[in-house]
Parts: structure tokens; C-alpha cells; sequence
């Protein structure tokens, strides 16, 4: 049996490596999947300018930057890629359970709606 850091089963993260598996290996079912949690996968990678670059991190688990959704911010709909980024990593190696902090999810508006 698998033991989490927390003391739990470890469930959530055999399920989040699995859906990797599934949807790194199959381009449909991922598209699929995605649009259950209200994304778009598109056929092109998202350019970021090179500033913006520099502060994103490279998810390991993300094969591709090809993805967005639409977000309410402020009243107004807009179309966001999900990002992470950093203004400070700092590496705990012995910490429990997160051996990384100063990782920031961030939504940035990259896609002019188009109707």
C-alpha cells in the first residue's frame, strides 16, 4: 500500500499520475477530458513573449502549452491560459508535504474573443 507524506492512501496522486498517463498518450481523450473541467486544447501552442517566458516554470507533468478556458474576472469573460510562474522558489528538501514553495498558479489572458 501506497502512504502519502499526510499519512493518507495517496488516491488523489495515483489519479493525477494516471490521468497523465491517459491523456499525454491519447490527443481526443485529452481534449475530452479537458473540456469536462471547461478548457479548449487548440493545435497550436500558446507564444508567450520572452519576458513572460522567463518568469514561467515548466510543468513536467505538461506536455504542451496548448490549452485554455474562460474565466469571469471583474464581470467581463476572458480567455485565459493556466500558467505557473515564480517570483522566489525556494527548495525545502526536507519539508513535508511540500518540498517547493513560491510556485503561483496564474491566469493569463493570451486569447482576444472571437466570435
Amino acid at each position: 500500500m501506497l502512504l502519502h507524506a499526510d499519512g493518507g492512501s495517496g488516491r488523489g496522486l495515483i489519479s493525477h499520475e494516471i490521468f497523465h498517463c491517459l491523456t499525454r498518450n491519447n490527443a481526443e481523450f485529452r481534449a475530452a477530458l479537458y473540456s469536462l473541467i471547461g478548457f479548449h486544447v487548440m493545435d497550436h501552442e500558446v507564444e508567450f513573449g520572452p519576458t513572460i517566458r522567463n518568469l514561467l516554470l515548466q510543468n513536467p507533468d505538461v506536455d504542451h502549452d496548448d490549452c485554455w478556458g474562460e474565466f469571469t474576472i471583474e464581470g467581463q469573460k476572458r480567455r485565459c491560459a493556466l500558467t505557473l510562474d515564480t517570483r522566489k522558489v525556494l527548495f525545502v528538501p526536507y519539508a513535508t508535504p511540500a518540498l517547493i514553495r513560491g510556485i503561483h498558479a496564474t491566469l493569463l489572458e493570451h486569447f482576444p474573443k472571437k466570435d
